[in-house]
């Protein structure tokens, strides 16, 4: 059994490595240094916000993750 969300991290993954990305992006994706989570979040908080594109029922599904990001990352808005 998987844990939960581990098929959409998934599925975003697969999303992601299809879609063209700048040269920063791309030296991200596959950055593996120890500071690498730091480097993520201080390029988050720079955009300060995130769109989720989802068919999941928003009061059942879409809306309790994007409560979760959001109390994890209070710095990052996120819309759907």
């Amino acid at each position: 059994m998987t844990k939960p969300g581990t098929a959409t991290a998934a599925l975003m993954a697969a999303i992601l490595a299809f879609l063209p990305l700048p040269a920063a992006a791309q030296d991200m994706l596959n950055y593996k240094g120890a500071d690498r989570e730091q480097k993520l979040i201080a390029g988050a908080k720079k955009e300060g916000a995130v769109v989720f594109y989802s068919a999941m029922i928003e009061n059942q599904a879409l809306r309790p993750i994007v409560d979760a990001f959001e109390k994890k990352y209070p710095f990052i808005h996120m819309t759907y």
